[in-house]
């Protein structure tokens, strides 16, 4: 085969993937099992999406990987030109549009790879929870007879960056959505985190509004999502710390009715209670402190103060002022 030769046989294998990535030739995917190189046409992309679908395929139940396989198939991502003004304000690095299933990334040429991929797997993170053009993960929108009920756009975001951290992109500190995955972290204490991910992937808010009605109101439940909503329009306010602070105080009042109502069943010993007390309701409360089940927390004892470590930050407490009512995971005492 000569050069020309070669190149005519790339082209058309190409060409052919091209057209069933976009359902040109389903009857090419009957009885064949899924394979990500199918569906590799996003040039420079590339190999960030066929780590995505490795890492998403390692971590997420078959039917979650379903959906992102259902997705993948016809996903369309384009590059945006991020000005340098632009670089240096607050504001969009990622889209993504459930209607046509499209993802924009928004970045300039001088930006380091590790930033551009970790705001792809966000919006892939979007893409693989896309139910149908309306409905995206916990995001509700819907225009009826003039009316625009828009909901669950903040738990959304903090709930897809959570997990994009978590377990794809590792960017535990990145500035992306940090209040959003503090209360999407804490509302996931609650409901626990099978029903909260299939909640996510199957694009089923009222799925956690009902969980959480367990152990407050569904009104207060309903309303909980409302405030986080709320507080997005604050941004840059005086009154966003405040408001900030207080939605924070009402996830960890409803974790304190959860974990009383365990140690009175009888779900969880003392020692437990008080773990999850410590961690899920006063750490939470005071640092917004997160974390998740993939790495777990460890706290390590010194002379003179504890350092309670996730894989998104590191606390540190005085004994003055701080008592464990359990054991900590390592002694280092000299």
């Amino acid at each position: 085969m000569n050069k020309l030769e070669f190149k005519r046989k790339i082209n058309s294998l190409y060409i052919l993937k091209r057209i069933k990535r976009i359902g040109g030739a389903n009857f090419l995917d009957k009885d064949k099992e899924f394979d990500i190189e199918d569906y590799l046409c996003f040039g420079q992309w590339n190999d960030i999406v066929k780590e995505f679908d490795n890492k998403f395929r390692n971590n997420f139940s078959e039917s979650q990987y379903n959906n992102f396989k259902k997705n993948i198939r016809n996903v369309i991502i384009r590059k945006r030109r991020l000005s340098n003004k632009k670089l240096n304000e607050d504001g969009t690095r990622g889209l993504y549009d459930p209607k046509d299933n499209s993802i924009y990334v928004y970045a300039n040429n001088s930006e380091e790879r590790f930033f551009i991929k970790e705001r792809l797997t966000h919006e892939l993170m979007h893409m693989a929870s896309r139910k149908d053009a309306h409905d995206c993960g916990f995001h509700y929108y819907r225009k009826e007879k003039g009316t625009v009920i828009n909901l669950g756009k903040s738990l959304n975001e903090g709930m897809t960056e959570y997990l994009n951290a978590a377990y794809i992109s590792y960017g535990y500190n990145e500035p992306y959505y940090n209040v959003e995955k503090v209360f999407a972290s804490g509302i996931e204490k609650i409901v626990g985190k099978d029903l909260m991910r299939d909640a996510y992937f199957s694009g089923d808010l009222l799925k956690v509004v009902g969980a959480l009605s367990e152990y407050t109101t569904p009104k207060e439940a309903l309303n909980l999502i409302f405030d986080m909503d709320k507080l997005c329009n604050l941004y840059c306010s005086c009154e966003y710390d405040k408001e900030y602070k207080k939605i924070v105080k009402k996830i960890s009042k409803i974790m304190e009715t959860k974990i009383n109502k365990q140690l009175k069943n009888g779900i969880i010993d003392i020692g437990e209670f008080e773990k999850s007390k410590f961690l899920d309701v006063e750490m939470y409360k005071k640092y917004g402190f997160i974390y998740t089940d993939r790495k777990g927390v460890v706290i390590q004892e010194y002379n003179d103060y504890y350092k309670v470590i996730s894989e998104f930050q590191n606390v540190c407490l005085s004994k003055d002022k701080n008592t464990l009512k359990f054991d900590s995971d390592v002694k280092i005492l000299r």
